[in-house]
């Protein structure tokens, strides 16, 4: 069983807060917080999905009071043919169970996935609904298109975006080639983060979207 010394190393290692541990393995803080502090006895549920969060995030267990960063290969698996996108989104569904987890994407135009399959993407959005997994979105300003949770999206210069786009989730990366009909969905926790990171820069450059009031709806 993990303990807490190998807790408090992982988390070193991987350069992470209590919260990021929290909001990968889906879990309140206060409950990484006391299991560290040692002012409680957590189950063995409890501790096996802290691990089980390490272990993906490139942490393996040495004994009982060791830990290491696994050297990441990068994988690469190309998704093609007509149901690239079906391919994709149960990707995204394999990983996004719950609350702790969140998608994001760069996206020129938002609303190719509803074009290319209108109903996998109904489906992707009941099933997001189900299981409470956040959502963020940046695209270019699309007048005449407004969303309704204006707050998960940010507009930027149709300049930031070219005709690849980007969904990241869990520690994976895809790029989605229109015109192609393909996607690359590359695995690596180290990417994942740059990408990660590369999205809230351009997420604190952007815009909220302005959102039309319609009576039909509000």
């Amino acid at each position: 069983m993990m303990t807490t010394h190998q807790l408090k190393a992982a988390r070193a290692l991987l350069d992470w807060t209590q919260q990021d541990l929290a909001k990968s393995a889906g879990m309140h803080l206060n409950v990484i917080n006391n299991i560290e502090r040692g002012i409680t006895n957590p189950r063995q549920q409890t501790i096996e999905r802290l691990k089980k969060t390490l272990e993906d995030n490139g942490i393996q267990f040495i004994g009982s009071r060791g830990v290491e960063l696994v050297k990441q290969a990068v994988s690469v698996t190309k998704l093609e043919g007509e149901s690239f996108l079906k391919a994709l989104t149960s990707d995204i569904l394999g990983v996004a169970k719950g609350k702790g987890d969140e998608v994001l994407s760069i996206l020129a135009d938002m609303r190719n996935f509803d074009t290319h399959d209108p109903i996998g993407n109904k489906k992707y959005y009941e099933e997001k609904a189900a299981r409470g997994f956040k959502e963020r979105l940046i695209t270019r300003a699309m007048p005449g298109f407004y969303p309704r949770h204006s707050e998960s999206y940010r507009v930027v210069d149709a300049s930031f975006l070219g005709p690849v786009d980007t969904v990241i989730y869990a520690d994976r990366t895809a790029r989605i080639f229109w015109s192609q009909q393909e996607v690359l969905v590359l695995k690596s926790a180290d990417l994942a983060q740059t990408e990660r990171r590369t999205f809230e820069a351009l997420w604190a450059s952007g815009a909220e979207p302005v959102r039309a009031v319609r009576a039909a709806e509000d």
